[in-house]
């Protein structure tokens, strides 16, 4: 965390059961912000990849994928990428450039990292939005397994140690508060107000194993735990080499983890070298001081975006999908083994949400387009009836029907997601029980959510569709 972040006492003490709250005094800062260097422009074709991610089958299986999820609300998430990097002790040294210009040398810091996935279906939708249709939701009522998680970064070694092996290690827990190995934490005060409009902001806790650096279970747990999944990757030479249309490279572990319903999933990575190093002596990463062998050890630099540039992520109760980073030490601070969750750093932090795809199978799930109302109509009797916008996606053009109960004149609006007017429509008179439509031209809209809003005799109606190209 950099000096100005959002404050975490030292003497936090244990309230509401497993609740910690945090308050506003006593920041240790324990963050570079040069350390999170920008060097790499991630390419994202939203409309191709919903295809793929975010997507499945009814009682099938499904990808999800919160960084994608983000960018169908607001496509700029996808110019903010960062690359930190990750070392398993904070004993070694990288070379990072400065804001003055120039070079320094500064002790890696960033251990490990993790993500709390919440595929539950909630008062905000999120990934049971109707967008999603024809893919499996999950509720509160359904178990499902986690059957598969990928990430993505750079991974960087020295060519002339050609037979030297590191580990690129996963963790796996789940929990739903409480007592469980996820317990629910919260921070609150005058600057959670006024950085994210709550007073108190709740997140899903990953504990730290801080010998390890992978998740652990919650010690205070009454009932049995079930065991965290510990998955390596083992990488190579020939890793190097293993990289996406992006030219990132791509890592992917099975954890086939049966997570009981109601749970959530927290999923942590770090970096282990297999070379031998002198701690506190040795560069790993020499950058543009050596550019031919920028790496002399191995380094794995994961990929992160940040939702809202230079400002917080976005915080909406109920939505558990959040990014955590581990910076070392910690000790003596409310973090002292709890992955710190990036809602509580400052402002200026790139390293927000990792890149990171999650694949589960339900069974019992049903279609998301079954757990929203019916698709047809929102019905007001003073007012009249507004359809669901189609398509949806919508890719060039979209259609908003409306019915009236009384003969009105009619305007329907188009806004963005921050509540900016793209379009307006002014239908005119329509008749009573007749009805009607509005079309817009969308095919230069940023891929991303709409609202439409239908007003006539002084009442408004408003819905949402989502434009990908």
């Amino acid at each position: 965390m950099a000096a100005g972040g959002l404050s975490i006492g030292a003497s936090a003490q244990l309230a509401n059961g497993s609740m910690i709250k945090m308050d506003q005094s006593g920041l240790k800062s324990v963050e570079k912000i040069h350390q999170m260097e920008k060097n790499k422009k991630f390419v994202s074709n939203t409309g191709a990849r919903i295809n793929a991610l975010n997507k499945g089958t009814a009682g099938g299986s499904r990808w999800y994928n919160y960084v994608e999820h983000l960018g169908l609300i607001n496509s700029a998430i996808f110019s903010n990428t960062t690359l930190p990097y990750m070392w398993f002790k904070p004993d070694i040294n990288g070379i990072y450039s400065q804001t003055g210009g120039g070079v320094a040398a500064d002790t890696i810091r960033f251990v490990s990292y993790g993500m709390t996935f919440d595929p539950l279906d909630s008062a905000q939708k999120d990934f049971n939005d109707l967008v999603y249709t024809g893919s499996i939701g999950v509720t509160n009522k359904e178990a499902y397994t986690l059957d598969s998680v990928s990430v993505y970064g750079f991974y960087g070694r020295n060519p002339a140690k050609s037979t030297i092996v590191d580990t690129l290690r996963f963790s796996f827990v789940y929990g739903s508060g409480k007592t469980t190995n996820m317990p629910i934490y919260y921070m609150s005060g005058a600057t959670m107000q006024s950085q994210f409009g709550y007073d108190t902001v709740r997140f899903a806790a990953i504990l730290q194993d801080v010998n390890k650096n992978i998740a652990r279970q919650y010690t205070k747990d009454p009932t049995p735990k079930p065991a965290v999944i510990v998955k390596d990757v083992i990488l190579t030479a020939a890793s190097v080499n293993d990289t996406d249309a992006n030219g990132f490279n791509k890592f992917s572990v099975a954890p086939n983890m049966n997570v009981p319903a109601a749970n959530l999933v927290g999923a942590t990575v770090t970096f282990k070298t297999g070379d031998t190093y002198i701690p506190y002596v040795d560069t790993a990463f020499k950058g543009s001081l050596n550019p031919s062998v920028p790496f002399n050890f191995g380094l794995f630099r994961p990929l992160f975006f940040e939702e809202n540039k230079g400002g917080f992520p976005t915080y909406t109760p109920g939505n558990w999908n959040a990014g955590h980073i581990k910076n070392m030490p910690e000790r003596n601070t409310s973090w002292d083994s709890v992955y710190v969750v990036t809602l509580a750093y400052t402002a200026g932090l790139t390293a927000e949400i990792p890149y990171m795809d999650f694949k589960i199978s339900c069974p019992t799930c049903k279609k998301v387009e079954e757990l929203n109302p019916p698709i047809g109509a929102v019905k007001d009797v003073d007012f009249g009836e507004v359809g669901n916008a189609f398509p949806n996606p919508a890719i060039s053009q979209v259609r908003i029907p409306f019915t009236m109960s009384k003969t009105a004149d009619v305007r329907v609006t188009v806004t963005n997601a921050v509540g900016a007017i793209i379009a307006t429509q002014q239908v005119g008179k329509v008749m009573a029980n007749h009805t009607s439509e509005a079309v817009f031209n969308v095919a230069n809209y940023a891929n991303g959510v709409y609202f439409y809003t239908v007003e006539a005799n002084g009442q408004r109606l408003t819905k949402r569709f989502v434009v990908a190209h």
